[in-house]
């Protein structure tokens, strides 16, 4: 697709937050047609196009006039989908996912056949996720295929968090934009890469700075079975959350057990967490647990 085959009309569908089968089920229609979609994630508005489609994910770099070096991440509405986008996946992943999704966590696995190169800048990984989002989910559902989708911006543009947002920098660029309000997150998800046995890093960008810690620190510190974990760089960029990922009940330490609680962090790491010592976004109530991720 080239810069000559803009401006398209775009469409604007509001529809409810939990989700309207009329509604959602005319924006899936254009994703089975090659068509871009832009549509709310708990994180971030999405550009999503079918990622099984050569064509159709290169419209989204036409779009957003992005290089091709940056690599997409592939949404999905359910776990039991993750064999379609990626091989090979280790229990780890499985385990993470059983535990995270749906929710702001992107796992690198390796690519499986059905996902074109194009989505994963011709290199043999690819991120994936489930959005913890009713209208993502189902219009992932409804589209019968699984949907790669940066932000909604173009590139090098702030991430947008609302339909406005994207229309202000995308009208006339895009097919159809499901309105269904504000972004309740608000930042892009946490990035683990699953695909490297040892030494990987795990990098994260706060407002401010940035900051790497080494796989090795982490089974030092008790997180051995964390082999490794890190941002794929300049390629998928990796903003940490508000709160400790806990969830599934379990709570942490300073008892907050509600199914997905954002557990505020405070500067300087607790003895016990990963982050240890003089680093940033330990869980203000000094845990042990693993899953409480410094930096991301």
């Amino acid at each position: 697709m080239a810069e000559e085959d803009f401006p398209v009309t775009t469409l604007v569908l509001p529809v409810s937050p939990d989700g309207d089968p009329e509604v959602v089920e005319q924006a899936a229609r254009l994703v089975r047609a090659g068509r871009l979609v832009a549509f709310p994630t708990e994180t971030v508005y999405g550009l999503g196009a079918d990622a099984t489609s050569t064509d159709a994910v290169e419209r989204i770099f036409a779009a957003k006039q992005r290089p091709h070096s940056d690599p997409l991440i592939v949404h999905l509405a359910t776990a039991a989908a993750l064999p379609s986008v990626a091989q090979g996946a280790p229990q780890l992943a499985w385990a993470l996912a059983e535990r995270f999704w749906p929710g702001p966590l992107t796992l690198v696995l390796h690519r499986a056949e059905g996902i074109p190169a194009v989505v994963a800048a011709g290199g043999p990984t690819v991120g994936v996720r489930v959005p913890d989002h009713a209208v993502a989910r189902e219009l992932i559902a409804r589209a019968g295929v699984p949907i790669a989708a940066p932000s909604a911006n173009r590139f090098m543009h702030t991430s947008p968090t609302t339909a406005a947002h994207v229309l202000a920098d995308l009208d006339g660029r895009v097919d159809c934009v499901l309105d269904a309000g504000p972004c309740s997150v608000g930042v892009e998800s946490t990035v683990l890469d699953l695909t490297r046995d040892r030494g990987a890093a795990c990098a994260g960008a706060e407002p401010g700075g940035a900051h790497t810690f080494h796989a090795g620190a982490w089974r030092r510190r008790g997180a051995s079975d964390f082999v490794s974990a890190r941002s794929t760089g300049a390629a998928l960029r990796a903003t940490r959350p508000r709160g400790c990922l806990r969830r599934a009940g379990a709570g942490c330490a300073g008892g907050d057990r509600a199914r997905g609680a954002a557990i505020p962090r405070t500067r300087g790491a607790g003895r016990g967490s990963p982050a240890g010592r003089g680093s940033r976004g330990a869980c203000r109530h000094r845990c042990t647990h693993r899953d409480a991720w410094p930096g991301l």
